[in-house]
């Protein structure tokens, strides 16, 4: 899950937009997506989000979904996948933890770079660049 930190050069506030809902399609909180066609969408590992659901729909009947704007200074703290140990610099990709797009993991052309690693190396701390 996508959890926002801080902004870089700047202060810990997020914008925050309402995304049109695909129809049947459920969202998780913490998932990146892209806007396709004024829809919310998964992103393809190589993408850089557009934004991180803050929400999540339980029905299909749900029209708008919160979600926190990604800039290139933004900084979030997600779960990595990946075999190889993270370290700070390395490229990563958009992948799947839980459900969803909720984690990455090392990609030489995914559009994150790690800026941090937790002790455990279980979190990373990522920012992308679009």
């Amino acid at each position: 899950m996508f959890r926002f930190v801080k902004a870089l050069n700047g202060n810990a506030q997020a914008d925050v937009h309402l995304l049109k809902c695909g129809s049947n399609t459920f969202y998780v909180l913490g998932e990146a997506l892209v806007c396709t066609g004024g829809t919310a969408t998964s992103p393809s590992a190589t993408t850089a989000p557009d934004y991180i659901a803050l929400t999540r729909n339980y029905t299909t009947h749900h029209k708008k979904l919160d979600a926190i704007v990604v800039t290139e200074n933004s900084v979030f703290k997600v779960e990595y996948t990946g075999n190889m140990t993270p370290y700070v610099g390395m490229p990563v990709g958009l992948a799947t933890y839980m459900s969803k797009i909720d984690a990455v993991t090392y990609n030489t052309n995914g559009k994150g770079t790690v800026l941090g690693v937790s002790d455990d190396g279980k979190y990373v701390y990522v920012r992308f660049r679009k």
